[in-house]
């Protein structure tokens, strides 16, 4: 992941003071060593040889001020840590040197500071149990996480440290060079998605229960919720909570005189996505249980009845319902996202086959499509810049799951289908779609591989129970390379995401159990968890 530059190094002697002719004594300076360049927060050795003379002193020094620090300024050998940079960056290392005899004698080397590698991999987490659920990236190429965190979770990947004060539920930033800049915590059951608006905006879906206080901040947001409830909660991109609306669970009696009723109401969040406008789609599951007695007035015996269904609501920026909103009955969805100015996508699956379905702009029903005579599901979707849909799921093949993805057109026509797998179990469970139409996909396998869904064979083995893998395709759907990650051990399967920003940067987020390899290069970077799981953030060096 690390990534190599050709310059020139410019080595200036400067000699001042009285008596700077070496012939006058045996004191003699010589250059600095060291490399020609340097990584980022890597410690680096430099040091400058000095013969004769008495009463030596060394004072080190490096411009810009801002470059970088050093493990020792007043030796003759000392460490040089740069700073984060965003380009090519030139520096002078300085060391000046006098003694007794003669001095100050100047030595100056400049270097250059190669820029953040484009690939790198951070974990983060406590002694209890972390999982990240879902992550967005804005328009700035900041990455946003959600999901659930142990007591004392410390939030920050690098040195520093941010604490987690208690509650269950995070949501924390960190930029495009992995750098942890903040994170939020509120008492709720789950984080379940999340996602940015093109005003900056973030909104986090999840469920509650009871009368937890909902707002990170010091004011409250408590609404009651008897039984399950789910949430919408909108943050802006410096972690101030703005909105909230929630739909509460309750269990409700009504006895007219000639009739009892008893009403068992839940909610459970799915997924948060926003469109072209600024606005705010939830995805949730509503079920009614209702039973009522006999009416005594006209003789007619009690029953019973269930309403279970999916919902999507529409909020605009602000947390006003515009009133739009479209039922599912029967069936069962995991995600949404945006299709432009021309509606949205859903996907999930219909009593055990793989389903997706298109409303208009308005929430009206489009189109919907089941892949009959198959066993699967559809764990996640994407589009792309002409409308197109992409899902990603798992079908059963064999008796065992493999992953499947499938390419539709706005109007309901299949542009692609593919699967690929291992004689046991393999899902993919996220996907993303480059700046040229190319597909990532990430997922989980076990054993031997074949990763090209076409008839060529690339094989990965993992020893594990199961490891991760991000694969790339290009806009045809053939094979262009693969990566794989995880660690020597039974692992818990946590289903990973992927995500494109605006930059063409690729990000993998998931979780993981014991120690785990996350360099998904040719590099090892080893970590371990914690407690019983951490989470980790990858940027792809491609």
């Amino acid at each position: 992941m690390i990534h190599k530059f050709l310059i020139t190094v410019t080595l200036i002697i400067i000699l001042s003071g009285c008596g700077s002719d070496s012939s006058e004594s045996n004191f003699i300076v010589g250059p600095i060593n060291g490399p020609s360049d340097v990584d980022v927060n890597v410690a680096t050795e430099f040091s400058v040889s000095v013969s004769g003379g008495t009463g030596i002193t060394y004072a080190w020094t490096v411009e810009p001020v801002s470059a970088g620090t050093f493990s020792s300024t007043n030796t003759a050998t000392t460490s040089f840590k740069a700073a984060s940079v965003t380009s090519e960056t030139e520096i002078s290392i300085i060391v000046v040197v006098t003694s007794n005899d003669r001095g100050p004698e100047v030595r100056l080397m400049d270097i250059m500071v190669k820029p953040v590698p484009d690939g790198w991999a951070v974990s983060w987490g406590g002694s209890g149990t972390d999982i990240g659920t879902d992550f967005t990236v804005d328009n700035d190429g900041n990455i946003y996480i959600v999901g659930r965190a142990g007591p004392d979770t410390d939030f920050d990947p690098g040195t520093g440290s941010s604490i987690n004060d208690g509650d269950p539920i995070f949501l924390s930033r960190i930029t495009s060079f992995g750098n942890f800049e903040w994170a939020v915590t509120w008492d709720a059951i789950s984080a379940i998605g999340v996602a940015a608006n093109s005003q900056g905006m973030i909104a986090v879906s999840g469920d509650y229960q009871g009368a937890p206080d909902l707002d990170p901040e010091a004011d409250e947001f408590i609404v009651a919720s008897e039984n399950p409830g789910c949430y919408l909660s909108v943050f802006d991109s410096f972690s101030n909570f703005q909105w909230c609306s929630v739909s509460q669970g309750s269990n409700d009696y009504v006895d007219t005189g000639f009739q009892e009723s008893w009403f068992d109401y839940s909610n459970w969040a799915f997924d948060v996505a926003s469109d072209n406008n600024g606005n705010w789609l939830i995805l949730k599951r509503h079920h009614l249980d209702l039973t009522w007695g006999p009416n005594i007035k006209y003789h007619t015996p009690g029953g019973s009845s269930t309403d279970d269904y999916i919902h999507l609501l529409r909020y605009d920026s602000t947390g006003a319902w515009d009133g739009e909103s479209y039922r599912f009955a029967e069936v069962s969805l995991n995600r949404v996202a945006s299709a432009g100015s021309s509606g949205y996508y859903l996907a999930g699956h219909d009593n055990g086959q793989p389903y997706i379905a298109k409303l208009r702009d308005d929430l009206s029903g489009h189109w919907s499509r089941v892949d009959e005579g198959e066993t699967g599901d559809n764990l996640d979707i994407a589009t792309d810049s002409f409308g197109n849909v992409v899902t990603v799921g798992t079908v059963s093949q064999g008796g065992d799951k493999n992953c499947k993805l499938k390419l539709y057109d706005p109007n309901a026509n299949t542009l692609l289908e593919l699967t690929w797998g291992s004689s046991s179990d393999d899902a993919a469970t996220g996907v993303a779609v480059g700046h040229n139409g190319e597909f990532y996909v990430t997922g989980y396998f076990t054993g031997t591989t074949d990763f090209d869904p076409g008839p060529a064979v690339n094989e990965v083995s993992f020893d594990a129970h199961h490891g991760y893998f991000l694969l790339s395709l290009d806009s045809e759907g053939d094979f262009v390379w693969v990566r794989t990650w995880g660690g020597s051990y039974y692992q818990e399967i946590f289903n990973p995401k992927v995500a494109v920003s605006g930059f063409g940067d690729i990000y993998v987020m998931g979780s993981f159990t014991g120690t785990a390899d996350i360099d998904i290069g040719p590099g090892v970077q080893d970590v371990e968890s914690a407690g019983q799981s951490d989470v980790y953030l990858i940027k792809v060096a491609v």
